[in-house]
């Protein structure tokens, strides 16, 4: 799939209303970061394990949960220059946008105290073929796995790993 035009990451508090399907308008609490990379979103994970109990010979007699599955998705974000994508990255509080006067440009300024992100919602949205895909997590814990290096040769970058958490309701 590929993204949609206003952004195919979104992220937002995870008191935010919950999208209820894949077209309706998502709450304006979901901010859009932008430009991923190519490598588009990678979703992964772990599976739940299972521990088999056996008797006496060999029977399989009881199956038991012993971890639960894990998902996960793996993005890189390029637009580095959109103060959303900044302020995910390095906080809220450490990020501020002065906006553009007759004389300069809009200004960001960036402080890194070495934070992760706070745990949020995240939507990913893509489209093919006149078909629509939304994922919804509401819960999430986001890390910022490596920053592309600064080069001539390429863009600079995030690569993020989301975390998919149970919410109140386990989902």
């Amino acid at each position: 799939g590929s993204p949609l035009a206003t952004g195919g990451i979104l992220a937002g508090p995870k008191t935010a209303a919950a999208p209820t399907d894949a077209n309706t308008a998502l709450n304006a609490a979901f901010k859009a970061f932008g430009y991923a990379s190519d490598s588009g979103l990678e979703p992964s994970g772990e599976g739940a394990s299972k521990k088999e109990i056996k008797a006496w010979g060999g029977d399989v007699v009881a199956s038991i949960t012993e971890t639960k599955s894990i998902r996960k998705f793996k993005f890189t974000l390029i637009e580095v220059f959109n103060s959303e994508t900044l302020k995910f990255v390095f906080g809220d509080g450490n990020v501020t946008v002065t906006p553009a006067t007759t004389t300069a440009g809009t200004k960001v300024a960036v402080q890194d105290k070495g934070e992760e992100p706070a745990d949020r919602a995240f939507v990913f949205e893509m489209f093919y073929k006149g078909k629509k895909m939304r994922y919804y997590a509401p819960n999430a814990s986001c890390t910022i796995l490596a920053e592309r290096p600064l080069v001539d040769t390429d863009v600079m970058g995030y690569e993020c790993e989301v975390t998919c958490l149970p919410d109140v309701n386990g989902v």
